[in-house]
This record gives structure tokens, sequence and C-alpha cells, in this order.
């Protein structure tokens, strides 16, 4: 396993909530591993993902093939190249 930590936008992991006339009205926080998941992230046991909104960042510890699937989830997510620092040498 390995972990890295990815910086995120402060509202990383909020789905926007609208009215009926399409304004915003609020923010609802979303599974953040079910986002990754629906996006072919793969977490098998041992595996994890925290939100550390102080930050804002991402920490991830799973399989290096899935930590390359968190890499290209992360690139399409946010249209930029991946900001991340690894976390430990397993």
């Amino acid at each position: 396993m390995q972990t890295y930590r990815y910086r995120v936008p402060p509202t990383y992991g909020s789905e926007r909530i609208k009215d009926q006339a399409g304004d915003l009205v609020g923010l609802r926080k979303v599974s953040i591993q079910g986002l990754m998941e629906s996006n072919g992230v793969e977490f098998a046991e041992g595996s994890s993902v925290i939100y550390d909104p102080s930050e804002p960042a991402v920490t991830v510890t799973n399989t290096p093939n899935q930590i390359k699937a968190v890499d290209a989830y992360m690139e399409a997510t946010f249209d930029r190249p991946v900001d991340k620092r690894r976390m430990n040498r397993n």
C-alpha cells in the first residue's frame, strides 16, 4: 500500500443544492470514496480515503495501480496536473 496526500479545492466533496429556479441554495457533503469509486477507483481491504478540510486535502492509501487510478480521476476532475505528496514508503 502507498499513501498520498492530494491538494483539492475547499468545496471538494460537496454537492451543490439548487432551488427550482436553478439558484444555488447550499452545499451537501458527499462520500469522497463514493465519488472515486463511481469513477473507477477500487478500495480493497486496507485502503482508505480521508478528507482534511483544514488543508484542504485528501489522503488516499491504496495499491500502486489504484493510486494511478486516483491520479487519473483527480486530473480529469480538476482539469489540471495532480498536486500530491507521498506520505510513506511501504
